[in-house]
């Protein structure tokens, strides 16, 4: 059973940039405005002032570390963000092995390895469709 529920609520069309708003209830999730290009099971970071957010990418120190997992995209500029618990929606998880931040957004079982890298566990699969998300600190490959 998931730990966090979604709820959707419409506003009045030009009330806000994304023509709606998501409502997040119980533990684990919460709701943050995003750029288009996130989707659903994607990693995100978040950083600065004013809030920004992106997809999470093991490349560049600047986009880490991954703190949440997108899980549910309501409108075209928000999403709701799972940031620890059972997290369903993958495919073709390995029961029992652990992810890594990925590029792009992407988890991997396979840590990176190139120098520079930044290196973050971010969950255990506990089914094939669904990560324990449990994201540990960085390290950078050196």
């Amino acid at each position: 059973m998931a730990r966090w529920q979604v709820r959707i609520a419409q506003q009045a069309s030009g009330s806000s940039p994304a023509g709606g708003s998501s409502i997040i209830s119980g533990v684990g999730a919460w709701s943050l405005p995003f750029a288009p290009v996130v989707a659903v099971g994607d990693l995100i970071y978040a950083t600065g002032f004013p809030f920004v957010a992106g997809l999470a990418d093991n490349s560049a120190l600047a986009t880490t570390p991954a703190m949440g997992v997108v899980i549910a995209k309501p409108a075209a500029f928000s999403a709701a963000v799972a940031y620890m618990g059972e997290v369903p929606g993958f495919f073709g998880l390995s029961i029992g092995s652990v992810y890594y931040m990925g590029l792009a957004g992407a988890i991997t079982t396979t840590p990176p390895a190139v120098i520079g890298d930044v290196v973050q566990e971010v969950g255990v699969a506990i089914a094939a469709s669904v990560l324990l998300f449990n994201p540990g600190p960085t390290t950078v490959v050196l």
